[in-house]
């Protein structure tokens, strides 16, 4: 059977059976087949930048007026054109029309269906759906904007630790991630394996995509007063991670410690390997004591900053800190439309910060986008961005701005 058709089979089941547990599913072989084989990666030589896209001056700004934003965490658009944000510090959703205007405020603070806690991310799952994740809560909900109808639910325990959300193909799958500490590397450096997850909410139902290292680790074995000896786990900043992303039809992963998107199409079955025009950084003793430098100078700043706390970021950032091969080549990987976005690490301007666009069904890197390093991205679609700003008195505000790409 065709995935797409099995998912689109599977939506239009749970459509008409609601109540439908995990019990009533097709036989686990259909879903498996939805998965993708885990061989066969083309490989494919390094790449140059076809394109260079650019940026129109922002067509619609919201926050900066009476209806104040903070702590944003998110922000996608709707097919009807209108804005939803996710302003996790007033506890709710934020819907914005085309035009700027406020249209009205979904979700409160609570512990309740349709409330938050924390508003961690939030996801268009197509149409007129959204779909939210509360982090505290550990929970997540699909928001049918036109029918103004809530689905929330409780998010699967599948380990000994809650997943987190990382993606909605649609408005009835979800992408989860679990993470579990294990040993790897020398003395004290470990890396976080996360278990990837497909998770359809309305049946209950989870399949196991794949399993990968996801970050570095260093455990420290430290006094903390009156004879009392434990350990403390540090996740060094300069080491990075790896990085997921989920389309309509695509499962992208950027693995820890590489330049390529491993992309893994549902509908053919059939996996890419796509090699990114960067370098991977060397990683040194400087960059760990730059590091350092940098968190003593921030805990010196801080109204916690202490003696204690000073002698413990030295004593854990020492010169003999263990280093893997090599520094991570990716800061962040985004959905946008039908493309995929990648931020290097390595940025050549201060001013701006360069993204690199992926086709995942052609496999390749298409265009490259300058962003204000000022901004930060948050979503998009096949014609525009939304990225977050802020005035000169640190006031938070979403600005959404067109692509713009070169005639044919």
């Amino acid at each position: 059977m065709n995935p797409r058709l099995f998912l689109e089979l599977s939506e239009r089941f749970v459509t008409t059976y609601p109540s439908a547990t995990k019990d009533s599913l097709l036989p686990k072989a259909l879903v498996l087949l939805l998965l993708g084989s885990p061989g066969g990666i083309v490989g494919q030589d390094r790449q140059t930048v076809a394109q260079e896209w650019h940026l129109e001056f922002p067509r619609l700004e919201f926050g900066m007026t009476a209806e104040l934003l903070h702590g944003v965490t998110g922000a996608v658009l709707v097919d009807d054109g209108s804005l939803a944000i996710a302003d996790a510090g007033n506890h709710r959703i934020v819907l914005v029309s085309e035009e700027g205007s406020l249209i009205r405020v979904l979700g409160r603070r609570g512990d309740g269906p349709g409330e938050f806690k924390f508003l961690a991310r939030i996801f268009h799952g197509g149409g007129d759906t959204l779909v939210t994740y509360d982090s505290d809560r550990g929970s997540a909900a699909i928001w049918a904007l036109d029918s103004d109808e809530t689905f929330d639910f409780r998010l699967p325990i599948v380990s000994r630790h809650g997943p987190l959300v990382e993606g909605a193909a649609n408005g009835s799958t979800l992408l989860l991630r679990t993470t579990e500490l294990e040993r790897s590397g020398p003395d004290r450096l470990y890396r976080s394996e996360s278990v990837m997850i497909l998770y359809w909410p309305r049946l209950d139902s989870i399949a196991t995509i794949e399993r990968r290292p996801t970050e570095y680790h260093y455990l420290v074995t430290e006094e903390f007063g009156a004879g009392e000896v434990g350990q403390s786990t540090y996740n060094p900043p300069f080491l990075g991670s790896a990085h997921f992303a989920v389309t309509g039809s695509h499962y992208a992963v950027v693995p820890l410690d590489s330049a390529v998107v491993l992309i893994s199409a549902l509908r053919t079955l059939a996996d890419r390997r796509v090699p990114l025009p960067i370098p991977a950084r060397s990683l040194t003793i400087d960059v760990v004591r730059r590091a350092r430098e940098s968190g003593l100078s921030r805990n010196r700043s801080s109204p916690w900053g202490s003696v204690e706390a000073d002698r413990r970021i030295r004593r854990v950032y020492s010169d003999d800190f263990p280093l893997p091969d090599l520094e991570p080549a990716v800061r962040r990987l985004l959905s946008i439309g039908d493309h995929l976005w990648v931020e290097p690490h390595r940025q050549a301007s201060e001013d701006h910060k360069q993204w690199l666009v992926v086709d995942p069904v052609a496999g390749t890197v298409v265009a490259e986008v300058n962003i204000p390093a000022t901004e930060r991205v948050l979503s998009g679609n096949k014609h525009s961005i939304v990225l977050l700003a802020h005035t000169p008195m640190d006031e938070e505000f979403v600005r959404v701005r067109d692509i713009k790409r070169p005639s044919g």
